[in-house]
């Protein structure tokens, strides 16, 4: 079952879950005497089941979406004949990206032999497998959590309070991740431009308008100068309007 499927039926059991727990409540509240006794309300104690049914599921298919690629080719280079796995990692990832054209009926850049034959379809049974092998995952922790979830529902549980807490923790997680987002892109621009070649000596010019006079200037001699950086600007002619550095 591809990762879309599996989202999809997650979601379903999800909806499925906090049906069942709501219901459950209601039952629960009828058989004590009337909404009153429980300690929240209907829909809370659903969505506490439907929660429980689909996070630990979501999490376990989302880091494994991270890390299968990386796994199934580490076992596709360990199966590989001896002649293969012992070339050059330029022409060794080569090989892989052949493979992996093959297997998607894509155009491969080398003729194809019976070992990349034989390659592909050893890397057809990995993928399957591994698919195979998060569907009955992720369905187990779908449902077994959404079933745990529905047998706590009870009377004095504080449903509320553990939606709340574990809505806040989710806020709190994608805070998380959208800051070591911004600081990994802001890092990745800084190590590119002390990467990048050094600046010609030759003046940079820059034009603006100071009051009802153009000037035009280039930045003082550094090692990397900026286009804001300061300029020292002085008249080219005394009739002239323009200025220069």
């Amino acid at each position: 079952m591809s990762m879309s499927a599996l989202v999809l039926v997650l979601l379903a059991l999800s909806a499925a879950a906090y049906f069942l727990g709501r219901q459950r409540s209601l039952a629960l509240a009828g058989r004590a005497g009337g909404l009153r006794n429980l300690h929240s309300l209907p829909t809370y104690y659903g969505f506490y089941t439907a929660l429980w049914c689909g996070l630990p599921a979501l999490a376990v298919l989302g880091v494994w979406g991270m890390f299968q690629s990386t796994i199934v080719t580490e076992l596709l280079v360990q199966d590989l004949p001896a002649e293969l796995r012992e070339l050059p990692p330029d022409r060794l990832g080569l090989v892989i990206n052949d493979i992996r054209n093959l297997v998607t009926g894509s155009a491969v850049s080398h003729q194809v032999t019976p070992q990349i034959q034989a390659a592909a379809e050893h890397l057809r049974e990995l993928r399957s497998t591994a698919y195979a092998a998060l569907t009955v995952i992720v369905l187990a922790l779908g449902i077994g959590g959404g079933t745990i979830a529905w047998r706590q529902v009870s009377p004095r549980l504080r449903a509320r309070n553990r939606v709340e807490a574990i809505v806040v923790a989710l806020l709190v997680v994608c805070s998380i991740i959208a800051i070591f987002t911004t600081v990994a892109s802001y890092c990745r621009c800084c190590s590119k431009r002390s990467g990048s070649s050094s600046w010609s000596r030759s003046p940079i010019s820059c034009s603006g308008w100071s009051g009802a006079r153009r000037w035009r200037c280039a930045p003082t001699r550094r090692a990397r100068p900026a286009p804001s950086a300061r300029c020292r600007c002085s008249p080219a002619r005394p009739s002239s309007p323009a200025l220069r550095c």
